[in-house]
């Protein structure tokens, strides 16, 4: 399942991604990914995308996401505040089990 979620990432955004866990987690929190994903499929445009930029920096992370969250409702899609805090904190570990748990 992993080499199939990579090879679609690639395919979308052009960058290859690391599914090692650590990786994978840096690659979420500052949102570059799901900005080049939300791109790839003409939800936003270029100049868009282009706000969300890559850094480590939590408090531009944090504004990457606020970019994120306008263009994830308009396509009907809202993220809750501690979901977008565990992705900034690169706690996506905590986020999947927690809701692996929910979906039992």
């Amino acid at each position: 399942m992993s080499e199939v979620i990579k090879r679609w990432v690639a395919c979308k955004t052009g960058v290859e991604p690391d599914l090692e866990p650590r990786a994978l987690r840096r690659l979420l929190a500052d949102g570059t990914l799901l900005a080049r994903l939300l791109h790839s499929y003409f939800v936003v445009d270029a100049a868009l995308r282009e706000q969300v930029r890559a850094t480590d920096d939590p408090e531009l992370r944090r504004k990457n996401w606020a970019v994120l969250r306008r263009w994830l409702l308009l396509v009907g899609l809202e993220l809750a505040d501690d979901v977008i805090k565990c992705v900034i904190k690169s706690l996506t570990n905590r986020l999947l089990f927690k809701s692996a748990q929910d979906a039992t």
